[in-house]
């Protein structure tokens, strides 16, 4: 101090601010854990097993993290958890060196301790306070309750022991237990004013606002893993369930699938498949692909699947169904265009085989074509034109017409098992299956879709994929003579006649007599017609396979149509019986002319 510029004097002030640095050293933790927890990506036992490393050795030296399974798993949340009783699992633990001895409930185990009623635990949970108790007291309270491993590793071990309930509003998520030991560890606490020390009440408020933070991020995880099952769940009742191959009498394709969900953060996309059995035993084999990820790309699958069953019950050639699906699809841009996204670009593979003529037709919508492995010979890709994605500008689908022998497998992917290169031969999937090791010898025709679609699973699997990826594989085998018989017809009403005549000669050799009577009327209709409307040649055939099919085939491209006759029409009844003697019966056309058919289902063990 001067006084007429001189020095009179001198002041010193003096600030304790050590108060307010160990206010802000306790909010440190507080203010790390919502960064150090962001790493948990959505998972419940990941976030929680980061809570525990994040306690670990900041606030002490050993914890572990209990939840009630709801939070675990994907179940229903229930409020009343603690009144109820409902067990809580061990989440996750962590510790800063050596415990003194073993842990007494392993990660995935029930705590017994902490699921007694009336426990210290079970006291937090209720009150919604923490619970703080000396290592003599958590002996105490084991040995009351007859759970001697707790009492041993309590006492004489155990300094100061805290109990912090987690909830999340009014639900219940679990507890944190947080343990300071008396012995010396071989990491000690970060802080070393805190080692050996009991907890105070500063520990339990630093405690009690990390755990209400990671409670949040706990339940934002469990969200997300309910909702992402619930999607797959969803996405999986899209796709279809049982299988040709699975049903009673499919006896010329066997067929196994792998759906595999992306390995981003929804699970979703837009890889789809599906089995079609049409009329003549013939079965259509699709893989589809939409484009993007997530529930936009998830719900285009049944719009797409519904779309290509339909038009695959018409009997359109390959090549005419990518056409009208190609079209349908720019009809939905102008729906999903508020979304900014839709199906322009999804790819499509449609193939379809015959197991009376040996023939596969194939077409392809920018799909990666498929992979065919010979009975006893080699691996090559389908040679066939790839036409352009759906939506997108491009010349018109093509389908090929191959033959295929007893025993080939056709597998059938999407661009999520790997690349493809510019003819849109799936690289990836061709050197994955040439590496297996063929069955040989007189089981050459006998390969497993199943083992084979596992065993391509482990090889193209686990490669990082980012979208969900579609697999199957279709053994193909002929429908052996003794299932099918054939007659040509010549154009003479007394045809009719030995028409039926042939049929049931065939009924009684195939043991079926039972189906005389309706399959006599189902002939007589269709020749009939064929005769009267139609124009030769004319063909009658009877398949036996999951049912009983009368196909006959005449060179006119005429439709026949349904009708309710009136009480005074002389004809108009023939079609209108046949429905009401067959399941299904429908027409599919082809270059010269078309084909009725009429199935009707085989008697109870035939």
């Amino acid at each position: 101090m001067r006084g007429a510029g001189e020095p009179v004097g001198q002041a010193h002030i003096l600030v304790d601010n050590a108060r307010e640095e160990l206010a802000r050293e306790r909010l440190r933790p507080v203010n790390e854990v919502g960064l150090w927890l962001g790493g948990g990506r959505f998972d419940v036992r990941e976030t929680a097993q980061r809570l525990a490393e994040f306690v670990v050795p900041r606030l002490c030296d050993y914890a572990h993290v209990d939840l009630f399974e709801f939070v675990v798993g994907t179940g229903e949340p229930d409020p009343d958890a603690v009144a109820s009783g409902l067990p809580l699992l061990r989440a996750a633990t962590a510790t800063a060196g050596r415990p003194p001895i073993r842990t007494v409930s392993d990660v995935g185990e029930a705590d017994a301790f902490a699921s007694l009623p009336g426990g210290p635990v079970l006291r937090a949970l209720a009150s919604r306070r923490p619970v703080l108790l000396t290592g003599e007291e958590l002996a105490s309270a084991a040995a009351d309750s007859g759970n001697t491993r707790v009492a041993a590793v309590a006492r004489g071990h155990v300094r100061s022991w805290l109990a912090v309930p987690m909830h999340v509003g009014e639900l219940p998520l679990g507890v944190v237990v947080l343990v300071r030991f008396e012995d010396s560890l071989e990491q000690p606490l970060t802080d070393p004013l805190k080692a050996a020390q009991r907890f105070d009440s500063d520990d339990v408020a630093t405690a009690a606002e990390i755990v209400q933070q990671a409670g949040i991020a706990i339940d934002h995880a469990r969200l997300h893993a309910r909702d992402q099952a619930r999607a797959l769940d969803l996405q999986r009742l899209m796709l279809p369930g049982l299988l040709p191959s699975l049903l009673p009498g499919a006896s010329t394709v066997d067929v196994a699938y792998r759906h595999l969900p992306a390995r981003g953060p929804g699970g979703l996309g837009g890889a789809w498949y599906d089995v079609i059995r049409l009329s003549g035993s013939r079965t259509v084999l699709v893989v589809g692909d939409a484009p993007g990820e997530g529930l936009q790309a998830a719900v285009y699958v049944p719009r797409m699947r519904t779309a290509t069953r339909a038009l695959a019950y018409e009997d359109l050639s390959p090549e005419e169904v990518l056409t009208r699906l190609d079209a349908m699809v720019k009809r939905f841009v102008a729906e999903f265009a508020h979304t900014g996204s839709g199906p322009i670009g999804s790819t499509c593979l449609f193939a379809t085989f015959d197991p009376i003529k040996q023939e596969l037709s194939l077409a392809s919508a920018g799909h990666p074509v498929p992979v065919i492995r010979a009975a006893g010979q080699g691996v090559r890709a389908v040679d066939m034109p790839v036409g352009h994605p759906f939506g997108v500008p491009g010349t018109p689908y093509e389908s090929t017409v191959m033959p295929w022998t007893d025993g080939d497998v056709l597998v059938l992917s999407t661009k999520g098992l790997g690349s493809t290169d510019a003819d849109g031969r799936p690289e990836a999937l061709l050197a994955a299956l040439s590496s297996l090791v063929p069955p040989a010898g007189p089981d050459a025709a006998q390969t497993d879709p199943t083992g084979m679609c596992d065993q391509l699973i482990n090889l193209l699997g686990p490669s990082g994929r980012l979208c969900d990826a579609v697999l199957m594989a279709a053994r193909l085998r002929s429908l052996g003579p003794e299932f099918h018989a054939g007659w040509d017809l010549a154009s003479d009403s007394r045809e009719v006649g030995r028409a039926r005549t042939l049929v049931t000669e065939q009924l009684h050799a195939w043991d079926l007599a039972d189906l005389e009577f309706g399959t006599q009327l189902i002939v007589s209709e269709l020749v009939t017609n064929a005769l009267r409307y139609g124009k030769p040649p004319i063909q009658l055939r009877l398949i036996r396979d999951e049912g009983l099919t009368c196909e006959v085939t005449d060179g006119s491209s005429t439709s026949p149509h349904v009708r309710h006759a009136a009480e005074t029409d002389e004809g108009g009844r023939g079609l209108y019986m046949i429905a009401q003697l067959a399941d299904l019966w429908g027409t599919r056309y082809h270059d010269r002319g078309k084909t009725i058919w009429a199935r009707q289902p085989l008697p109870h063990g035939a």
